[in-house]
């Protein structure tokens, strides 16, 4: 009887064990020909290694296991709440780079295709002896998960605000300048602290053998050594966008250059030096410098006085310097920051303190989408029209539709190779669409500064007389303004190409002889005040005698127009322009030029010059505008805007029945016109001039 049993038992084992077999068999039959070509391909076990999370209030650590050097790097992955329970941790800022060929185990699994800029910064982070614990946003965020990546872009700046410190990665250094450059920074630091409490600019370096160089900051300049910091400053983190917000939310951060590192309180005080020597500040000048002195800038601000003062227009602005590889990241890299237009229907589960942000993200939008949402959300809230002087086109809108249409082929070949769903991989082929031509792309590679001004005092005051009307339109990618055609261009000169500060002067000759062959009646003064648009090189706007002496604070001599036009004839001279009314100009001004006056105007007619061009209207005006106007585009000015803006009436476009009805127009960009930027539309409405306010309906 027992042996019975037993055969009875063995056989039902037996049994089960064929029916697990069988279970878990794959069953081909009822799998699809094309899922059978993917499987080999497909990330099964990315999906095992990513445990969903249990609210959006948790986030992702990674554990870097101890080993030594050179040996396969074994990691983990724990989940975390986003609150006072977090355990101590750092965050990596690095610039992420193309996939590779290198491999680390995470949670038993292995995950391929690392970037090697990561796959070397994970190696330097880990220890030999003790568990590191970091967050790693290409790890611990989902990556293919839009609707994860959408809640984690919201805590952003709770998970670099909340760890102990934030990490820099630069890279391996493999030309051995990291040590040379740390040293001529401490060097900067220690050699300009007045007080000898502040003279503590010192790095370290895990690599013994070769040691800590003893450099003076005043070696020459042609020195290998300050070839080391240009190759510094060289490096592509200095320029990603995300960084922005990862470094200037750090409670502490210290920056890693192969075996080197060095505080950023030291690496920033000696930015600092470096920005106020001019001799230092030209040898180094690059984007990458100019977008680290502005990070600098922003971790000395405090968070409820940058709350209190600047807008995310301000953002935007200030970040079109750094580059994404996602185009919706120029909007959603900078959430992390609080703005005084923050939005009040934000993030519910954001903590108490930590900010709202200032728009939803949603990656599965089109980048058109998001572009316009954001710019019709700072329209709404700044009841101005600031946000349009950021839109400008460099090149005609076919050129500019080709460009989209081949940087979507480069983008669909790193695409998944399948789709959940047939609709939404049909609607993923189809090329992007370049935004509304009013919308700005802060994506675009060329940037312009733009002539409006944010400071109270700073301002023109062009059609600010009215409040900005916004009128209903059918569609969200039409704006619909109110607003009056006050010119037409009847000529204008290409567009001034961009050249650095010291190759200028050739461009700028022309410019000048060109404003006064056109323009017969436009006298020095008023070319220098077109040219530079009223402003100084620093941005402010020229004040002439009698407003100046309105001022309760004493004006600066170099932003009165009587300052500005000294300048601007000594400059003439240098160029060795033959001008008639030179002389004569000359006599008339009460202010002579000085030593600094080719250096201030020649920088002011740069700044406003590149990429625009001078044109003349049909009424005899003399103005400043984008690149890319033509004859017979409008120049018109919209209530609540500070400057004017050029129109081009779209031909081809529904007019309505009998050849009435809508015109639609297309944006071209702001311009400074002479004679309406102080408000004197306002004078002209009623004066017989023709002048008819009507709606314009933007394409």
């Amino acid at each position: 009887m027992e042996q019975g049993t037993r055969k009875k038992k063995e056989k039902d084992e037996e049994g089960d064990a064929s029916t697990a077999y069988a279970s878990s068999r794959p069953r081909t039959r009822s799998i699809s020909p094309r899922l059978k070509a993917i499987i080999p391909f497909t990330s099964a076990r990315k999906w095992l290694l990513y445990a969903k999370l249990p609210s959006t209030s948790y986030i992702r650590l990674l554990r870097i296991h101890p080993g030594p050097p050179s040996s396969t790097i074994y990691c983990s992955l724990d989940i975390a709440k986003l609150d006072s329970s977090l355990p101590p941790y750092e965050a990596l800022s690095y610039a992420w780079g193309k996939k590779g060929k290198n491999s680390i185990i995470c949670n038993g699994w292995k995950i391929n295709d690392i970037a090697p800029n990561l796959f070397s910064a994970l190696g330097r982070l880990r220890s030999t002896e003790e568990t590191r614990v970091v967050w790693v946003d290409a790890l611990c965020i989902q990556q293919n998960m839009k609707h994860e990546k959408n809640q984690q872009v919201r805590h952003m700046r709770q998970i670099y605000r909340r760890a102990d410190r934030v990490v820099v990665w630069l890279g391996t250094d493999d030309y051995d300048e990291a040590r040379f450059a740390f040293a001529i920074l401490c060097s900067l630091v220690n050699e300009n602290s007045q007080l000898e409490a502040l003279k503590k600019g010192r790095f370290t370096s895990v690599n013994k053998e070769k040691g800590i160089p003893d450099i003076k900051s005043t070696v020459s300049l042609e020195s290998a050594y300050w070839t080391a910091v240009l190759a510094l400053f060289s490096n592509t983190w200095f320029v990603r966008m995300w960084v922005l917000q990862e470094i200037v939310l750090a409670h502490s951060a210290t920056i890693i250059w192969g075996s080197c590192s060095i505080s950023w309180d030291v690496f920033g005080q000696a930015i600092d030096i470096i920005r106020s020597n001019p001799t230092l500040h030209n040898f180094l000048a690059t984007r990458n410098l100019q977008n680290a002195y502005f990070m600098n800038r922003m971790r000395r601000l405090l968070v409820t006085e940058f709350k209190a003062t600047y807008s995310f227009l301000h953002l935007l602005d200030w970040a079109r310097s750094f580059d994404v590889t996602n185009p919706k990241d120029k909007v959603y890299g900078l959430l992390g920051f609080p703005t005084r237009d923050g939005d009040v229907n934000g993030d519910a589960e954001m903590e108490k303190g930590e900010g709202k942000v200032f728009i939803q993200p949603e990656y599965k939008l089109e980048m058109r989408e998001i572009y316009t949402r954001v710019a019709r959300k700072i329209l709404s809230q700044e009841q101005n029209l600031d946000i349009l002087s950021f839109t400008t086109h460099t090149r005609e809108p076919e050129k500019e539709r080709e460009m989209w249409h081949v940087r979507f082929k480069k983008e669909a070949k790193r695409r998944w190779p399948w789709r959940k769903e047939e609709e939404e991989e049909k609607k993923e082929a189809k090329p992007p669409r370049p935004p509304p031509s009013w919308v700005p792309n802060w994506n675009t590679k060329t940037v312009i500064y733009p002539l409006v001004g944010f400071e109270p005092g700073n301002q023109y005051r062009c059609g600010t007389f009215k409040k900005m009307q916004m009128l209903p339109s059918t569609k969200s990618s039409v704006l619909h303004l109110k607003g009056v055609i006050v010119d037409t261009v009847t000529d204008s000169l290409p567009p001034a190409p961009f050249t650095y500060l010291h190759r200028i002067d050739p461009h700028l000759k022309l410019l000048i002889e060109w404003c006064t062959m056109h323009s017969p009646a436009s006298t020095p003064s008023t070319i220098s005040r077109v040219l530079t648009a009223k402003r100084d090189r620093t941005g402010r706007l020229l004040q002439s005698r009698s407003r100046s002496r309105s001022q309760t604070q004493p004006h600066t001599p170099n932003t009165s127009e009587d300052q500005h036009l000294a300048d601007f004839l000594a400059y003439q001279h240098h160029l060795a322009n033959d001008l008639a009314a030179l002389d004569k100009a000359s006599h008339q001004c009460p202010h002579q030029g000085d030593q600094d006056s080719n250096d201030r105007v020649r920088e002011a007619l740069w700044r406003y010059t590149s990429h625009r061009s001078p044109f003349v209207t049909r009424q005899g005006r003399l103005g400043l505008g984008p690149g890319t106007m033509e004859r017979g585009d409008k120049v018109v000015v919209f209530w609540g805007g500070q400057v004017p803006f050029v129109l081009r009436e779209e031909k081809g476009k529904e007019r309505g029945r009998g050849g009435g009805g809508k015109r639609w127009w297309r944006f071209v960009g702001e311009c400074y016109l002479e004679g309406i930027m102080g408000g004197e539309v306002e004078g002209l409405m009623g004066g017989g001039k023709g002048l008819r306010e009507e709606g314009f309906e933007i394409m």
